[in-house]
C-alpha cells in the first residue's frame, strides 16, 4: 500500500506539470487549425536549416540561433468562414502577465495593439504582439535574444513583415 501511495502522485506529476499552460499557450491551442484562422509554427529546427543556407557571413547568421520558436495566429480577412465575437485582447484580459514588460500600447475605437517583452539577464526570451479588435493577430518569438536581433531577422523573406511592429 505504501509504494502506490508513492507511486501514484509521481505517475500524476507529468500530468500536473503539462497541465498548467500560459494564457498564450491557450489561445493558440483553441484556435489552431480552426476554420476562419491561420496559424503558423516555425520551430528551432527551421531556422538552423535557414542558417545553414545563408550563404553570407554576417548578423543574421548569429539571430537565427538565438530564435526557438515563432507562432502566429491570425483571423482570416477573407476566409469564407465569418467569425464573429472574437477578441484575442478580450481572451487574454485577466491573464497573468507581470513577467512581461508592455513596450508599446495602440487603442482606438476599432483596435487594439500591445507589444510586451520577458526579459532574462538582459537579454528578451519572448517578445509577444497581441492584436485585438477588429484584426486579431497573435505573435510569439521566444529564444534568447536582443531588439537588433529581432530587427536582423526581419530581413528575411516572409518575416519582414516585423519591421512594421519593431
Amino acid at each position: 500500500m505504501r509504494k502506490i501511495a508513492f507511486l501514484l502522485p509521481m505517475l500524476l506529476l507529468p500530468l500536473l506539470v503539462n497541465a498548467q499552460k500560459s494564457p498564450i499557450d491557450k489561445l493558440f491551442d483553441k484556435y489552431y487549425g480552426k476554420d476562419g484562422f491561420t496559424t503558423v509554427l516555425v520551430t528551432q529546427d527551421m531556422f538552423e536549416v535557414i542558417s545553414n543556407m545563408e550563404s553570407e557571413e554576417g548578423e543574421l547568421e548569429g539571430t537565427l540561433g538565438k530564435i526557438k520558436r515563432v507562432r502566429v495566429i491570425a483571423m482570416d480577412d477573407d476566409s469564407e468562414v465569418k467569425v464573429e465575437g472574437v477578441n484575442f485582447m478580450e481572451e487574454l484580459k485577466g491573464a497573468d502577465f507581470d513577467d512581461y514588460k508592455e513596450l508599446v500600447v495602440v487603442k482606438n475605437s476599432e483596435q487594439e495593439i500591445l507589444v510586451l517583452a520577458k526579459e532574462d539577464n538582459g537579454k528578451l526570451t519572448e517578445l509577444l504582439v497581441v492584436v485585438g479588435g477588429e484584426d486579431n493577430v497573435l505573435v510569439s518569438i521566444e529564444g534568447k535574444f536582443t531588439m537588433e536581433d529581432l530587427e536582423a531577422l526581419s530581413d528575411l523573406e516572409g518575416l519582414d513583415s516585423l519591421k512594421d511592429v519593431l
